[in-house]
């Protein structure tokens, strides 16, 4: 049994191992040759500045990519640090950061599951920290300790807060809505859900909003095939082998590479009922295993990472912050102390580890097709393709395990 003075300094040094890692990540991204992992920042800053001068906000008065919370850490950063908004999202996330290591670290498991959390980021690398989903994951993260805590309501409420941030951390309220073990629970955490969102609605409201609060949910549809997402594998080699009339091209107006050739436009198009579905599969699996009296927190921990991995494989865009996505589930099976959580960890160290490589560290030559860049970037998409089918597995598993248990 550790003494309490032994406890506070372990929580003291991983606060001390986040501030280092944040500042390496930090330093790493800004002295980048040829390559800005933090550019969206500067585009958060025009879009806070003209909304603080002229109330005119993306999302509110006008179409947005994200959800309406998404403006309050972007028009903090522009309050506090007009002149160097990078400076003052970078410090930002690692606060936020740093004080969620400090919180979750109270307990062994706990201090495991901040370590792991600032592995990740130092091998995800500077896009870890530079992107809307920082603050989408650490609101996530909170829910997931809130989990830890039995305080499921209040989980619940910051789960459906990161989504009106980001619209990814619904995954984890849709694990902690089929963990629960009866329709009282169910709806209490709907109820929560259907609060949370008619409050940041009535918000937009105030601020003058109207049906572009909600633009976020279809802003997306129109997007072609990014080249970093998994489906996009198949034109990218397309394009380096001469397969018809593949090809990567620069989309100026969503500021992202793109895949073009034969059936690209109509799978693009298909691709966001492919992952309704996937996500349907997912909820239905949890809800089984619930039934079946399969553990709580296992269900909650592999109906999110299930879920998360539904999101990201399925996607047609495909940004490498997606991979910050990955650590909520995973920081949630080492903290809620689920078995045989070992292969996850290891895989989503390697897969962040990838990620990086691609993103921001070779970027240009997987732009260029470079055989080598291509295959970094086919492996890092199977091994995603791989993961979610470990995932279901796992996940259909929990079912026949408890059955057999009863």
């Amino acid at each position: 049994m550790l003494s309490r003075g032994v406890i506070l300094r372990n929580r003291i040094g991983l606060v001390l191992a986040s501030l280092l890692v944040h500042a390496v990540t930090a330093y790493l991204g800004l002295n980048l040759q040829g390559m800005t992992p933090f550019n969206d920042v500067n585009l958060y800053s025009e879009w806070a500045a003209r909304g603080l001068a002229t109330n005119v906000w993306p999302g509110v008065s006008e179409p947005g990519v994200y959800p309406l919370l998404s403006l309050l850490p972007m028009a903090l950063v522009e309050a506090f640090s007009p002149a160097n908004p990078i400076l003052g999202w970078l410090v930002l996330v690692t606060l936020l950061n740093t004080a969620l290591v400090w919180w979750i670290s109270e307990s062994k498991v706990g201090r495991h599951s901040a370590a792991y959390f600032l592995a990740f980021i130092a091998v995800l690398g500077p896009i870890a920290i530079g992107r809307i989903d920082s603050i989408a994951l650490v609101v996530d993260l909170a829910a997931v300790g809130l989990v830890a805590l039995g305080k499921f309501r209040a989980a619940a409420g910051f789960a459906v807060a990161a989504a009106w941030i980001k619209v990814w951390p619904a995954a984890q309220y849709l694990a902690l809505l089929m963990a629960q073990k009866t329709a009282d629970l169910k709806i209490k955490l709907l109820g929560v859900a259907a609060a949370v969102s008619l409050g940041v609605v009535s918000l937009a409201m105030f601020a003058n909003g109207n049906q572009n609060v909600f633009s976020f949910l279809w802003i997306n549809s129109n997007r072609g095939l990014q080249i970093e997402s998994p489906i996009a594998n198949i034109w990218m080699w397309g394009a380096k082998l001469g397969w018809g009339d593949s090809s990567v091209y620069f989309d100026s107006n969503i500021i992202t590479f793109q895949v073009t050739g034969p059936f690209a436009n109509t799978v693009a198009s298909l691709m966001t009922l492919s992952l309704i579905v996937a996500l349907a599969i997912t909820a239905f699996l949890g809800w089984k295993a619930t039934k079946a009296g399969a553990a709580p927190h296992e269900v909650f921990a592999l109906v999110g990472m299930t879920a998360v991995l539904d999101l990201i494989v399925f996607n047609k865009v495909g940004s490498p912050q997606f991979h910050t996505w990955l650590a909520a589930p995973l920081v949630a099976g080492i903290l809620l102390g689920v078995q045989r959580w070992r292969f996850p960890l290891y895989l989503g160290l390697v897969l962040a580890a990838l990620t990086a490589w691609i993103y921001p560290y070779n970027y240009d030559a997987v732009v260029n097709l470079d055989g080598f860049a291509l295959a970094v970037l086919t492996l890092r998409n199977l091994l995603l393709i791989a993961f979610l089918v470990w995932a279901n597995v796992r996940l259909s598993a929990l079912s026949s395990r408890a059955v057999r248990s009863a």
